[in-house]
């Protein structure tokens, strides 16, 4: 974290943002570093005909995979595996993305 005017500097970022497609598919992404409890963190949701996809910064090892005709809801699971901590209130892999665009950069 870095100061400013001798006092600590926080992120304090919010957005939202909803649409659709032209074959009727919608989203809605809701970005916070300033709400607090579950509003917090980065929220994802993807609807389609048959079902949708959910993704929350509140379990950000998983998807998951709803569908409209079936009673149950598949997670799946990723590896969270992070080369580098991340600040206070930021996103996850928020600080791994660096070194993936320095490698994407500079490896090549």
């Amino acid at each position: 974290m870095g100061t400013k005017s001798d006092g600590q500097v926080e992120v304090d970022d919010n957005g939202y943002v909803m649409g659709s497609s032209e074959k009727g598919a919608y989203f809605r992404v809701h970005a916070s570093k300033s709400e607090t409890d579950h509003n917090l963190g980065l929220h994802i949701q993807l609807v389609f005909e048959n079902g949708e996809i959910r993704y929350s910064t509140h379990h950000e090892n998983r998807l998951l995979l709803i569908l409209f005709n079936d009673t149950n809801t598949e997670t799946i699971g990723f590896d969270a595996l992070k080369r580098l901590p991340d600040p206070p209130r930021e996103l996850p892999f928020w600080s791994d993305s660096f070194i993936h665009l320095h490698d994407d950069w500079c490896a090549r």
